[in-house]
């Protein structure tokens, strides 16, 4: 009984160590456009090759792809 309740007793110390951990990761400050109220999230679908190709151009380019979309849908919108 005694170890029972010794492991009983450590449990209860590691997820209140967890709660204590996980509380101090999400006081953070919000950042980025998930958090920001003038970004929506939307989704589309694309050709697999497409998507693929677009990817590795991003990554050449270090450029986001929701930056990509917003300037071609603004192009776009221009014309």
């Amino acid at each position: 009984m005694e170890i029972a309740a010794d492991l009983k007793s450590k449990e209860a110390l590691v997820a209140s160590e967890s709660l204590d951990l996980s509380k101090q990761l999400r006081s953070r400050a919000k950042t980025g456009k998930r958090s920001d109220p003038t970004y929506t999230q939307v989704g589309c679908y694309l050709p697999r090759a497409l998507n693929n190709k677009v990817k590795v151009k991003l990554v050449e380019d270090s450029r986001d792809f929701s930056d990509l979309v917003a300037e071609l849908l603004t192009d776009w919108l221009s014309d």
